[in-house]
């Protein structure tokens, strides 16, 4: 049994990070609304069409 399976057992694992595809792959409970985290992900490529369409 992986460390992160284990934890999930014992806790609930939540995410503060700009990584959205690992918030993806690791499927937390929660996710931070730290607005300098969603600053840095929102310079990912995954979001680049959508943050210059609203900055239009």
């Amino acid at each position: 049994m992986d460390k992160l399976v284990q934890l999930r057992q014992m806790t609930k694992v939540v995410a503060d990070t700009a990584d959205v595809e690992a918030v993806k792959r690791l499927k937390p409970m929660d996710c931070t609304t730290n607005p300098t985290i969603v600053l840095q992900a929102l310079k990912t490529p995954i979001f680049h069409e959508d943050f210059e369409e609203a900055l239009e």
